[in-house]
């Protein structure tokens, strides 16, 4: 299932296609992954999903833009390798991977968005920088697209304009619910619950059934339930990307 709140699709004029494919291709997204590779005191995989990073890197790369990675301390990320087919591509692609930028250096001025893949991992290390998340409040306030998918949304429990208010207050949004959650082995001891943080803190949170894909677009925010919503968040990242590119919303 898939809402939409905030914006209309972008009408294209006449040869405007062409220049918005050149605008992309001048582009960097900025892709935000955990070092983490088993969460504190139990055997779980915390790293970034390899079907998330894989389809969302594919999609990206396929649109023309450029991707920069980012981890705590320029850490190499850690991945969740969840089969044969994501194990040969990573073999294939360790250029990709190698080398991500600190995530302490990384300024929103040099990005067009910012995307936040699934990792359970990130809520250990990602969610204790002291630079996190006043960055992505500078996305959120200069309407640059923001991406989330399944747990990448706990990253927005960060953003805050005061101790006791969070800048998403009011926004549309999906996350990780807790019912998917609930039988997952770290459930007693997540710091976070992103679901009851979202309905607890002022914001609008929806799913649907268990592994169903359900896409948010909310304004410049655009949030998967989890890994098998990974698509309908990169294409509708895209859509606003390009359209913003081009002065369409």
């Amino acid at each position: 299932s898939t809402q939409s709140t905030g914006s209309e699709p972008p009408v294209m004029k006449a040869g405007e296609g062409a220049e918005a494919e050149v605008a992309a291709r001048d582009q960097a997204v900025l892709l935000v992954l955990t070092a983490v590779r088993r969460l504190e005191n139990l055997d779980f995989p915390a790293g970034t999903s390899g079907h998330c990073f894989v389809e969302l890197y594919s999609m990206l790369t396929a649109a023309n833009l450029r991707i920069e990675l980012a981890t705590p301390n320029g850490v190499q990320p850690e991945f969740h390798i969840e089969d044969e087919q994501v194990e040969n591509w990573m073999r294939q692609h360790k250029q990709v991977i190698h080398h991500p930028v600190k995530l302490e250096e990384v300024h929103e001025k040099d990005y067009a968005g910012c995307i936040i893949p699934n990792a359970p991992g990130l809520l250990q290390d990602v969610l204790k920088s002291s630079t996190f998340g006043a960055m992505i409040q500078g996305f959120q306030t200069k309407l640059k697209p923001i991406g989330t998918i399944g747990y990448g949304t706990a990253a927005l429990t960060t953003v805050m304009a005061s101790e006791d208010e969070w800048c998403f207050s009011g926004w549309n949004m999906t996350a990780i619910p807790v019912m998917e959650m609930i039988d997952s082995p770290f459930f007693d001891k997540m710091p976070v619950i992103v679901e009851d943080f979202i309905k607890d803190n002022g914001g609008h949170f929806s799913c649907s059934e268990n592994d169903a894909l359900h896409v948010v677009v909310d304004r410049g925010l655009v949030s998967g339930q989890n890994v098998n919503s990974t698509s309908g968040v990169i294409h509708n990242f895209v859509w606003l990307l390009k359209g913003r590119s081009q002065n369409f919303i």
